[in-house]
């Protein structure tokens, strides 16, 4: 080492500080619009959790404290004790959204290709009538048809009659999602994979569908949620504890005066809602990797 190099840096020939960033007002208010709502979006949540551990008598308690001072499990063995069929509510949940999942994944990963890379007659009708069915509460409005269809079909008071309507219902939303998805795929690939010979079917399977896992993903979240609570037709498709799904005994829970309180309905509601929770906190990196790759654009 020369004496040069071995000498301090004098204070003018220091090297820089890095310059502070400034920060935003437009950023700072745009971050407390966020945590502002997000604080309103859990808070709901959060009282619920808390009231499922207090006792019912901390729970009618005056003054109302927002967190249990003395929290226990008890709402929780009560529920379970008390409710000998929510066991079964809730393997049926399971059963009609795994169903409904798979299903609804199936035919709108393979509409969306057709829709996307397929050429044929009566393409942009198909497109129109889907448009046009988003303008209409479907669920409300062929609630009557889907009933008179499951009926016809033996299906009433059926589990399997809950999975086709699921599929049914919610397969246009999905459909327009894998479209979007199909659609940021490079033209090239197909091409590709018809100069090597690939049949229709190979190149969806093989080719675009592992590009599109992420999207799958985004499909398979949204409509999780959305058959997980679902509770009208859950409700008017089902009659017995054998079919009935967990959003179903929840309300059931409900009847009765003196008998369920508020902590043993906040427990079966905690329940119910922490599939979800665990399901997206699991699978959020990639639900928003799918969201940026294109699953939410046409």
């Amino acid at each position: 080492m020369t004496r040069e190099a071995s000498l301090p840096l004098s204070r003018s020939q220091a090297l820089p500080l890095p310059a502070r960033r400034r920060v935003r007002p437009g950023t700072v208010a745009r971050h407390a619009t966020l945590v502002f709502f997000c604080a309103v979006a859990m808070t709901p949540v959060v009282w619920v959790f808390c009231m499922s551990l207090k006792s019912v008598a901390e729970a009618y308690r005056t003054p109302l404290t927002f967190f249990p001072t003395h929290p226990t499990l008890g709402a929780y063995g009560y529920a379970f004790a008390n409710i000998p069929s929510l066991p079964r509510y809730f393997l049926n949940s399971v059963i009609v959204t795994t169903g409904g999942l798979i299903g609804v994944m199936v035919v709108s990963s393979l509409a969306g290709f057709a829709l996307v890379w397929l050429t044929f007659q009566g393409r942009r009708v198909i497109l129109t009538l889907m448009v046009a069915s988003l303008f209409f509460p479907t669920q409300i409005t062929s609630l009557i048809g889907i009933y008179q269809v499951t009926a016809d079909l033996n299906l009433l008071d059926n589990v399997l009659g809950l999975i086709l309507p699921y599929i049914a219902i919610n397969l246009v939303v999905s459909t327009f999602i894998m479209t979007g998805v199909f659609r940021a795929l490079p033209k090239e690939l197909l091409e590709a994979a018809r100069a090597d010979g690939c049949s229709v079917l190979r190149t969806f399977w093989q080719i675009t569908l592992p590009l599109c896992v992420n999207g799958l993903i985004v499909v398979g979240m949204l409509n999780f949620i959305a058959m997980w609570g679902e509770f009208l037709l859950a409700y008017t498709l089902t009659s017995t504890p054998a079919a009935r799904t967990l959003t179903v005994g929840m309300a059931e829970a409900t009847a009765g005066t003196g008998v369920w309180e508020w902590p043993r309905i906040a427990a079966v509601y905690t329940v119910m809602i922490i599939p979800p929770i665990v399901l997206f906190i699991t699978l959020q990196k990639w639900f928003m990797k799918g969201i940026t790759e294109g699953a939410l654009r046409q």
